[in-house]
């Protein structure tokens, strides 16, 4: 397992972050988040919509932090979600034996996304366009 440490170098960070998988269940059908490739299963799902995120609250910047508060931080994260009338899908990523809860935004512009993963002091998230490569987006703190 990667040990992750906050004064990592940033190639490190994107080395972790590309080996990760990113992924959600839609009746009983999993479906990955690929980085840097389109993502037609995705796409046909959010064919209406502008574009989307995948952000979590976990192990901010990233402070390793207990299960409770890791759940405590996505529980402020998805009320923060409903505050701003995003739809939502519940998502998790994974390396290794680490795994971590977070959310697929639906509708939602780049900016907001980067808003939110800096509100909850993520190093990333994910965003796309629909018909376009989903992008791992660095956040400056």
């Amino acid at each position: 397992m990667y040990s992750v440490q906050r004064n990592q170098p940033f190639y490190n960070y994107l080395d972790i972050f590309n080996k990760t998988k990113y992924y959600f269940y839609l009746n009983k059908e999993y479906i990955e988040i690929n980085l840097y490739t389109k993502n037609p299963k995705i796409d046909s799902l959010l064919k209406d919509e502008e574009g989307w995120a995948f952000i979590t609250a976990h192990n901010p910047l990233p402070q390793i932090l207990s299960d409770q508060e890791n759940e405590k931080r996505n529980k402020s994260l998805e009320e923060g979600i409903k505050n701003l009338n995003l739809s939502y899908l519940s998502c998790k990523n994974s390396l290794n034996d680490w795994e971590e809860s977070g959310f697929l935004l639906k509708n939602i512009d780049l900016n907001q996304a980067i808003n939110l993963g800096k509100k909850y002091k993520q190093k990333a998230i994910i965003h796309a366009k629909i018909n376009k490569p989903a992008e791992l987006i660095f956040i400056m703190q």
